[in-house]
């Protein structure tokens, strides 16, 4: 059994964790169950109910997940890492924010036990900034190589690049952790939203059910004539890669 400790608040409004999508299909792949907590908004709540999670439940479970933020969260990660190896148990923390070498420097001895003891260490915006230190494409080009990220088609790439403030043309070396961050967090936000809405439908796309994806009306910078926040300056169109690559060259300074 898995346990996947981490806030799952897509019920009150907010991007859901990609366990929350994916965990029926580990169960129907591999037949490991998992369980998860917590969906408490209040942070107090939250923190009994991860409590009540683990103590039921950590007898039966072979690995855990630690998904939290690194700002005021990370305390959890550190209680729960601490438990765990007290209890033996194999652990995964999955550092999230564009502060986290900020948190290494203030907490040094807590990130360390965190880190060393940890069975896997996972940091997404920390992965997108560590592999495009050493390209030298563009940052569109980058996220939509599917050996590097899946799924990012040019749509939605054009779609979190707006939302991240990143001009698309320019180079993936020239990432910063920050925006590292801020576009791993955007990409997951227009995937889910996109996923919720049944994808894009741009010319004559149907879903499985032959329903039209109607994502494209939420579509902020992709096909638009203006910028949604920049009301009277228009968007512009560039080639990267043979493919439309709309920005707004006030909002995406390059």
């Amino acid at each position: 059994m898995i346990l996947y400790i981490g806030n799952i608040l897509s019920s009150s409004g907010m991007n859901p964790p990609p366990v929350e999508l994916i965990r029926n299909e580990i169960y129907k792949s591999s037949k490991i169950k998992m369980i998860t907590a917590s969906n408490k908004k209040n942070r107090i709540l939250r923190f009994l109910h991860m409590n009540y999670v683990y103590w039921g439940n950590y007898k039966r479970v072979s690995l855990m997940f630690i998904d939290v933020y690194s700002t005021k969260a990370f305390y959890f990660t550190f209680y729960f890492a601490l438990i765990s190896k007290i209890l033996s148990l194999k652990y995964i923390p999955i550092i999230h924010g564009g502060n986290i070498e900020e948190r290494i420097k203030r907490s040094k001895w807590m990130t360390k036990f965190i880190f060393k003891n940890a069975d896997l260490n996972i940091s997404p915006s920390k992965y997108i900034y560590n592999i495009s230190r050493k390209k030298s494409c563009s940052i569109k080009e980058l996220i939509m190589n599917q050996k590097i990220i899946v799924g990012i088609g040019n749509i939605y790439a054009t779609e979190a690049l707006f939302l991240s403030k990143i001009h698309p043309a320019m180079k993936a070396s020239n990432l910063s952790l920050r925006k590292a961050s801020k576009l791993v967090t955007n990409i997951k936000s227009v995937l889910q939203e996109s996923i919720e809405m049944g994808g894009t439908t741009i010319k004559d796309y149907v879903n499985a059910e032959g329903q039209p994806g109607y994502f494209v009306q939420k579509l902020l910078i992709y096909q638009k004539k203006f910028c949604p926040i920049h009301k009277k300056h228009k968007v512009c169109n560039i080639k990267i890669s043979g493919r439309s690559s709309f920005f707004c060259s006030k909002c995406q300074i390059e």
